[in-house]
């Protein structure tokens, strides 16, 4: 196939078309760009907070669910017939949490939200993980009633990182400041 082109010619004695000058257009876009660069910078850090917390389950003795500040609330997942729950009751049936551990079919943590996010730059070997969750799990790290906890976790981890060199994290529920050790890792 052809590129086909066709040039129509101008009438004879008629003066060439003037073409725009694209330097007034460049501009504009430029200081829109700037514009723009300008107030995501001045943005506020992201940021999130919980702030509510729903009724104690009687057989899980943890909370049904939390709310964050849009009100979207989130439930414990914990149950075997949710597909999308990831750490489920070891055995078949209802979750429970009872006095003697024995009797409990709880796992030892599970989650009302988690989310992970990796940095991974083989070209230089460097990883960094960033783990965010809402954790349910018990202070004794066996499911028994009466020993269960729940807090937020904010975890970062750097491997491959300058020995001794110090790193900032960002993250929606504040700032972390990080030193590298000597094998270039920082947790």
């Amino acid at each position: 196939m052809h590129d086909a082109r066709t040039t129509i010619p101008a009438r004879a004695g008629a003066p060439a078309p003037a073409v725009p000058d694209a330097r007034p257009r460049g501009r504009r876009l430029l200081a829109l760009a700037a514009g723009l660069l300008a107030a995501l910078c001045a943005a506020a850090p992201a940021h999130a907070a919980l702030t509510g917390v729903g009724p104690v389950v009687p057989r899980l003795g943890f909370p049904e669910w939390y709310q964050d500040e849009s009100g979207l609330r989130v439930a414990l997942c914990v149950e075997n017939d949710d597909p999308f729950c990831t750490t489920t009751a070891p055995n078949a049936g209802p979750a429970t949490v009872a006095a003697d551990p024995a009797q409990s079919n709880f796992p030892d943590e599970t989650f009302w939200w988690a989310a992970e996010a990796l940095i991974d730059k083989r070209t230089v070997a460097v990883r960094a993980r960033l783990v965010l969750a809402q954790e349910a799990a018990f202070a004794d790290d066996t499911p028994a009633a009466g020993d269960q906890i729940s807090f937020g976790r904010v975890r970062v981890r750097i491997e491959g990182a300058q020995p001794g060199a110090e790193y900032t994290v960002t993250h929606p529920y504040g700032t972390e400041h990080l030193t590298a050790d000597s094998r270039g890792r920082s947790a």
